[in-house]
């Protein structure tokens, strides 16, 4: 016969709304979200270049 696994914290005392204000309180990442510019190369007639492409 299979035994049930003990709970980790059987315990807990925490409410669900101290966890969610704890939550939040990490509420904004260390990282910004990504707000950048352009990403690929762009000739000043504005084509894109083909430096980047291997020889053939």
């Amino acid at each position: 016969m299979a035994r049930k696994p003990k709970e980790q914290y059987p315990t807990n005392t925490k409410s669900e709304d101290e966890i969610d204000r704890t939550v939040d309180d990490t509420f904004p990442a260390s990282d910004p979200p990504a707000t950048g510019g352009t990403t690929r190369i762009e000739s000043e007639d504005g084509d894109e270049t083909d430096d980047d492409l291997p020889e053939q």
